[in-house]
């Protein structure tokens, strides 16, 4: 926990200070941003379709699995290319698992007209878990998604913690999410 503590203080503090770069770096067509996001995973409902006294209980295909939240800081150059780091939390309901990842990030966006963008992102670094000990390890994503002129962006994300849970090498979500970045 004290790690936690440590690198999450360790990472306000570095906002802190990129904050004052901000008018230097724009003249070199860098910028840097603010991304928070929130999302929720899903998964496959087993139970659809089951008659219980001959009434179909649930027709939905898929049901939401938690909540996912993360904030990260970068700088990017002219809207296309961005490094980040971010940090946050999962909870994913059915492992009864609360999980901080932290991770190094990179978006590819590509203009499609009108200020609207495809974007594509991957991260990796390391995952913890809450409340399990020490159980931690890598941590991967990958996010496809579509950005508005006004800089929101509604994405489809997968992502992988790679520890060793209920007889489990890794633990997978698949979420649907909205991102807001600001400058």
């Amino acid at each position: 926990m004290k790690k936690i503590i440590t690198l999450l203080l360790t990472f306000i503090l570095f906002l802190e200070g990129n904050s004052q770069e901000s008018k230097t770096t724009r003249k070199n067509n860098l910028a840097p941003f603010y991304q928070f996001e929130i999302a929720i995973p899903f998964v496959g409902n087993r139970n659809r379709n089951e008659e219980i006294n001959q009434e179909i209980i649930d027709r939905s295909l898929f049901i939401p699995e938690g909540i996912s939240s993360k904030f990260g800081y970068g700088i990017q150059h002219n809207k296309w290319i961005a490094t980040s780091i971010h940090s946050g939390i999962d909870w994913k309901a059915s492992y009864k698992l609360v999980a901080i990842p932290v991770y190094g990030n990179l978006r590819l966006s590509t203009g499609i007209g009108d200020g609207y963008r495809i974007t594509a992102q991957a991260g990796f670094g390391r995952g913890f878990a809450l409340g399990r000990g020490n159980l931690n390890g890598n941590y991967t994503r990958v996010s496809l998604g579509f950005e508005t002129d006004e800089d929101f962006v509604y994405f489809i994300e997968g992502s992988s913690y790679n520890f060793r849970l209920k007889n489990e090498n890794s633990i997978g979500l698949i979420s649907l999410g909205i991102a807001l970045r600001t400058y």
